[in-house]
């Protein structure tokens, strides 16, 4: 997995090292981190008949549904206690870990669909459940 995917896209890579390119970089980074977990939904929420298998398989056997709905979770949790606490001389330099306020608001959104999802109550996901 790339760090900062931002700078392989075409024509960005010559901003790196620059406070418009790192910050361009960091948006990108927490907009994409979302993106991807809207996808989850749409995965599991409408999910061709020809790749059903293939999603309950990733999404609620091997956990990936439990696994996104954490990581929002600890991205949310560590983005509010580290509010107010980011600024020049901050050892905070990880993009995901501060959300602005409407990257909050849509990374809660996301959260509160990615729960909504019904878990399908298989032994394999109670027992990928409580092994995380």
């Amino acid at each position: 997995m790339v760090v900062q995917p931002y700078f392989t896209e075409p024509g960005y890579e010559a901003t790196k090292n620059t406070l418009t390119g790192e910050s361009a970089s960091d948006s990108y980074s927490k907009n994409t981190f979302i993106q991807t977990r809207s996808f989850i939904t749409e995965a599991v929420t409408s999910v061709p008949k020809a790749f059903e298998v293939e999603a309950k398989e990733i999404y609620f056997a091997r956990g990936g549904l439990v696994g996104a709905i954490k990581q929002l979770k600890d991205l949310i949790a560590e983005s509010e206690s580290l509010q107010g606490n980011v600024g020049a001389g901050s050892e905070c330099s990880d993009a995901l870990r501060v959300l602005g306020s409407s990257e909050a608001l849509r990374a809660k959104a996301e959260l509160k669909s990615l729960e909504s999802i019904p878990v399908e109550h298989s032994e394999q996901v109670r027992a990928w459940q409580r092994l995380s």
